[in-house]
């Protein structure tokens, strides 16, 4: 708002005590013009608000601008809408089973590369289900 009057010069503008240049300005800028207005409008709402008299029943309709974006993304948000539900799924919906999500995660071959053998890993696999005999030797 560069050259456009400051708030306090509407208001002394509102109140019939600007200056003259600032009333000359006033009557030659729309935007100015505008924002007075406005002001005019808060002051007064203010005002019987002030007085006690009840609030108007109905706020003032303001125009929000809708910018070109906002139709198209919808039309985008609609396509897609559109075409992943018209499109079958070309992946198999079956669940997986627990076994076959265990083979697939815990698969061991015979030998580890972190050098543990797989009669070690059988063994702890014995203490941790349990089946472990603290009276035999079971190590191989």
């Amino acid at each position: 708002m560069t050259g456009c009057l400051r708030d306090r010069a509407l208001i002394r503008l509102t109140e019939d005590e600007g200056r003259p240049w600032e009333r000359e300005h006033l009557g030659a800028c729309p935007r100015c013009t505008s924002r007075a207005e406005a002001l005019e409008r808060d002051v007064a709402l203010v005002a019987n608000v002030l007085r006690g008299d009840p609030p108007p029943l109905t706020a003032p309709a303001v125009a929000v601008p809708v910018s070109w974006w906002v139709p198209a993304a919808v039309l985008v948000g609609a396509v897609l809408l559109v075409v992943t539900w018209k499109v079958p799924a070309s992946h198999d919906d079956t669940p997986l089973s627990i076994a076959e999500v265990a083979q697939t995660t815990f698969a061991v071959e015979d030998s580890v590369e972190s050098g543990v053998d797989r009669a070690d890993l059988v063994a702890l696999d014995d203490v941790l289900d349990s089946s472990w005999d603290e009276t035999a030797e079971q190590w191989p």
